[in-house]
């Protein structure tokens, strides 16, 4: 609440109790699978109805629900009551918790949402109603019955022989049949408790029923049960700082069960009343401590209270709803609205003039927008580097508060020397933005294709030359129309290929002449296997052949020919030549002007 501005609230109960955790599933009741439309549908080990909550294996305990149009077990109406609403929502569980006919009793459970503590100093609540209907028609007897027990494992028969710890007061009979009857205490958890039952624990002789309305029907007790309360009492917060008028009487209540109380104005009770302006404290000693807690209670005498509330929003909370903390009975803002709550759009001053319990108050509301940042300036695109030795700079928007980059710098530039991928996310109070960028290099940019020099073939025993790049490189392409590293030509010419890159194109030329030549093979074999069979000229242009002469060792001529394409079969005068060397003697035109070549060649088999 707003110090200043002494906020009327309610009291009673446990308000602060209520804003610590409840262990109790579901406490009133409101979460359900199947609307019921009969009485019975508590079950013993599903929730099909009502979530969390079971019964034992005794009794048919009753969901109620204001889904239930055909009031049979409806809220406010059923077959068990006129008229009674829900303390909470529009439900609420109901059974049987005394019949004349022998000991019948009924019971609601269920598992805590996490075992209790040992030693745990626990807080348990729970409200209950008689039924004006407990025999369908008009009977409405009551009890001082109702308790909870509280169990590592769970009860499912035998309940009359378990001792609760949560009971009513013995005489404080529940008749209240509109509201509710709170029932509290204060555990001292021995540890792994899980399990709650709610119920009437006591054998027929030990109940005590009251006929409360007079009613003279046969005494029958039904229970309605509401809001469920088991929470560790780690602190006190149940009094709060109140405006009453003056001449009023407030009640000041503490959750009971605890050893003992002590007020600041000497009471010894869970509950007292003041009539007078006070700061009131008190103090309430349990097994597991002592737990103080205090409320200044001002009884107003018509006067004016001010309260400035000043308030920094980010403008994603717009719009955004004032919300004055206070219940007031009238109000009106300075925007002209006359609703409790105000939604602005925008920031500025904004008042509110409220009335409630005879005091006056103004409430000033100082709202202050933090604007968005000017759209950030992104990071570049992916970008590809085509240089040696490059820096790229990499800036993230300016006039942020925070940034982090992946490398782990955090200023709002950086540069980098190596590929990859960046991120930087930068932080405002009110913004928070991430962006990446990848940066390419081009894994071939120092290479090249290389051909070599231009080159000769003086070869006649094979037409074909392997033309190497001589490089790793993608996407070639050569004049010839091939897209592989290496091609095999046959014929002269000018050869091209080109490599294309991420960043460029390159390319080499080279150009393949063949030469002129005649010349005599070294040796040969007239076997007739085909091969190498006969001896003869080899010539590039054989229109200069002249002559081929053969002499053996002995220099008798063995063979002459002035045909290029006739060759020596390795005999003479019809006989085979023995293997050795023979001399040749081959003439030849060279440019008009007669020429020739000696040597030897060898004859074998």
């Amino acid at each position: 609440m707003k110090p200043t501005i002494f906020s009327v609230l309610m009291l009673a109960g446990i308000a602060g109790v209520d804003a610590q955790i409840n262990l109790a599933p579901n406490p009133s009741f409101e979460d359900y699978g199947t609307c019921p439309t009969f009485y019975s549908t508590v079950d013993v080990y599903t929730d099909t109805y009502v979530h969390d909550w079971f019964r034992p294996s005794d009794g048919s305990s009753d969901y109620m629900n204001a889904c239930d149009v055909s009031e049979t077990v409806g809220v406010p109406t059923s077959i068990f009551d006129i008229y009674q609403p829900a303390r909470t929502g529009v439900a609420y569980l109901g059974f049987w918790s005394y019949l004349n006919t022998g000991n019948y009793r009924e019971y609601v459970q269920a598992q805590l949402t996490e075992p209790m503590v040992a030693g745990g100093c626990y807080y348990v609540e729970f409200y209950v109603s008689p039924a004006t209907k407990s025999d369908f028609s008009f009977d409405n007897w009551t009890c001082d019955c109702i308790s909870m027990h509280i169990a590592e494992d769970r009860p499912l028969t035998g309940l009359f022989g378990l001792s609760p710890q949560i009971n009513t007061v013995p005489g404080a009979f529940y008749t209240d049949t509109v509201g509710w009857t709170l029932i509290s205490g204060i555990y001292i958890a021995e540890g792994g408790e899980e399990w709650i039952t709610i119920g009437n624990f006591n054998e027929d002789d030990e109940t005590e029923v009251f006929d409360f309305l007079d009613e003279g029907a046969t005494p029958y007790v039904y229970m309605f049960v509401e809001d469920v309360l088991v929470t560790e009492l780690s602190d006190l917060d149940v009094l709060n700082d109140t405006v009453v008028c003056a001449g009023e009487t407030i009640v000041l209540s503490v959750p009971e069960g605890a050893g003992s109380y002590l007020w600041s104005t000497g009471a010894t009770d869970p509950t007292i009343s003041v009539t007078t302006t006070d700061t009131y404290w008190v103090e309430v000693t349990t097994e597991c401590g002592v737990f103080t807690d205090s409320a200044y209670i001002f009884f107003s005498i018509d006067d004016v209270l001010f309260s400035d509330t000043a308030l920094t929003l980010c403008y994603q909370e717009l719009p955004f709803v004032i919300d004055p903390g206070t219940a007031y009975e009238t109000q009106v803002w300075n925007t002209g609205d006359t609703t409790l709550l105000l939604e602005i759009v925008e920031g500025g001053t904004y008042i509110l003039s409220g009335y409630a319990s005879c005091q006056s108050y103004v409430d000033t509301f100082y709202i202050e927008v933090i604007e968005q940042l000017p759209d950030p300036s992104p990071l570049p695109d992916d970008t590809l580097i085509c240089a040696v030795g490059w820096t790229a700079l990499l800036e993230a928007a300016p006039g942020f508060d925070t940034y982090v980059w992946s490398t782990g710098e955090t200023t709002a530039a950086i540069n980098v020397t190596t590929a990859g991928t960046y991120s930087v996310e930068y932080t405002s109070t009110c913004d928070n933005y991430f962006d990446t960028v990848t940066i390419f290099e081009d894994p071939y940019f120092l290479e090249t294709p290389d051909l070599g020099p231009d080159t000769i073939v003086c070869s006649i025993i094979s037409e074909e030359i392997v033309l190497d790049a001589n490089a790793d490189l993608p996407n070639y392409l050569w004049n010839t129309g091939a897209t592989t590293a290496t091609i095999v030509v046959g014929e002269p010419g000018v050869y091209w290929v080109s490599a294309t890159t991420a960043c460029l194109e390159r390319s080499d030329t080279i150009v393949v002449n063949t030469c002129v030549f005649i010349d005599v093979p070294n040796a040969f074999s007239p076997n007739n296997d085909g091969v190498n069979d006969l001896l003869s000229a080899l010539c590039s242009d054989c229109d200069a052949f002249v002559s081929l002469s053969v002499y053996n060792r002995w220099g008798e001529l063995v063979f002459e020919s002035n045909d290029p394409y006739m060759g020596w079969d390795g005999t003479f005068e019809g006989k085979e030549q023995p293997i050795g060397s023979y001399a040749f003697v081959l003439r030849y035109n060279d440019a008009g002007a007669n020429a020739y070549k000696k040597g030897y060649i060898t004859l074998v088999r």
